[in-house]
């Protein structure tokens, strides 16, 4: 099987501090979305997951995965739900982003890779829930990167192309979770950006690229999978860190990125979560 090269930039970038994303100009990607929550997305949503939770855990283990990592046989049940509901959408969610990548002049690129597998959820779930303790439900709401997808645009037409995509996807319908802009950060380059499909209550990931920092990805995709490692030793992480962040670094700025810019976004508030909607960011 060949690596995964769509990047967890949660998990890259938790330990960084401060960025600077693209102004929210005319010519620019719009850097906050609708305040008010969609009920119906929301909604959606919550039926997802509370029938992803709700069955029982019969004949199930629970899951151990590296360095101590472990989830109840009840919550390795619940993930294995949650990605058969997520795997069944997938298909006709792929087939509107082809519709949409198509209609917006973006390469769409790496379906190879779009749907996570259950394998890397556990992972995820298991050392957010280490870290934080929450509560599985609200663990699995935030997972929005269950069906993810890379649109590559050309450098001269890269924010205009970014604002074209999400104005098509938001005619069609889908609640924009969140918008994440760090051309400005140290370590990663880019917008991402994360939407609720309103019909499914399908959260998916779509991350926006010029061919270089596309490039840079795949490149430095060996260094990234050692440093999301739990066992990776803070040196050897931070030398990583500095490595991949010196690749991005390297690649020119689009046209239309301009450098004062918010530093986050607004997002809805997770139901469960125990925190209201404000200010997040989760890249960089």
């Amino acid at each position: 099987m060949s690596p995964r090269l769509h990047v967890d930039t949660e998990e890259l970038h938790r330990p960084a501090g401060h960025h600077r994303p693209v102004a929210a100009e005319a010519s620019t990607v719009p850097a906050r979305f609708p305040e008010a929550v969609d009920p119906q997305s929301l909604s959606a949503r919550s039926r997802l997951i509370g029938r992803s939770t709700a069955r029982s855990a019969p004949g199930h283990q629970a899951w151990r995965g590296p360095d101590g990592l472990r989830l109840s046989p009840r919550a390795s049940a619940a993930v294995e739900a949650f990605s058969a509901l997520t795997a069944a959408g997938e298909p006709t969610l792929t087939a509107a982003v082809r519709e949409v990548a198509r209609a917006g002049s973006a390469e769409l690129t790496g379906l190879a890779h779009r749907l996570k597998d259950g394998e890397s959820i556990r992972r995820k779930l298991a050392t957010q829930q280490a870290n934080t303790g929450r509560a599985l439900p609200a663990l699995l709401h935030r997972t929005e990167d269950a069906v993810r997808y890379t649109m590559v645009l050309a450098d001269e037409s890269y924010a205009a192309g970014v604002a074209r995509v999400t104005a098509l996807f938001e005619q069609r319908g889908y609640h924009r979770l969140s918008l994440n802009d760090t051309w400005r950060s140290q370590r990663y380059r880019g917008i991402n950006t994360t939407w609720a499909d309103p019909a499914t209550g399908i959260a998916f990931e779509v991350q926006f690229h010029t061919p270089a920092t596309w490039r840079v990805t795949r490149d430095t995709h060996p260094l990234y999978e050692e440093f999301r490692r739990i066992g990776t030793p803070a040196q050897r992480r931070a030398e990583l860190s500095r490595r991949i962040g010196a690749a991005y670094r390297a690649v020119p700025m689009p046209a239309g990125v301009d450098p004062v810019g918010v530093d986050s976004v607004e997002t809805a508030p997770v139901p469960g979560d125990g925190r209201a909607a404000g200010r997040h960011s989760r890249l960089a």
